[in-house]
């Protein structure tokens, strides 16, 4: 993270830079102060990274108008472990702050995200015959809350790809 979207991140919480230290100070029992926020933001120190992750992860939270925050992980060259990453990250996500509920999109025709997360093949196979798939959705043919499968985790749904 650097010093611009650490501002970027500070502003949409309404936190002056005092306030952001206060907070980080209480979650991480340190002592950083206005002026270490000051330093970060203008890229003259280094965020810690422990810092910028609890950020991130902060502001990837369902706000208070009800609206979500979409997390994309693509990639055309294969092995690039997208499917790992998307799966490990809903996981930790759904278990933020114990709120987070996960809709985690399988655009795969392999529908490896849908075995990472313990849907089974004939599973994925009998909602793409009945019409309940990321294709028909798509398509506009089938509501997106009827494609949806809850997944053997708490708070993580699925959505099919077609096969």
């Amino acid at each position: 993270m650097d010093g611009t979207t650490l501002r970027a991140i500070r502003e949409y919480r309404g936190e002056t830079q005092d306030a952001l230290a206060k907070f980080l100070n209480g979650r991480f029992f340190k002592k950083y102060d206005k002026s270490t926020v000051s330093r970060w933001e203008a890229g003259s120190d280094s965020i810690p990274v422990a810092v910028s992750n609890a950020l991130y992860f902060d502001t990837m939270k369902f706000t208070r108008n009800g609206k979500c925050k979409v997390v994309s992980v693509c990639l055309r060259k294969g092995g690039t472990s997208k499917t790992q990453v998307a799966s490990s990250l809903g996981y930790v996500l759904s278990r933020a702050n114990g709120v987070n509920r996960i809709c985690l999109i399988d655009a795969d025709s392999q529908s490896n995200l849908c075995a990472a997360v313990g849907i089974t093949r004939d599973v994925v196979e009998e909602r793409d015959a009945a019409g309940k798939s990321l294709y028909h959705v798509l398509m506009g043919t089938t509501d997106i809350r009827d494609a949806v499968i809850p997944t053997p985790y708490r708070g993580i749904d699925i959505i099919p790809s077609a096969v």
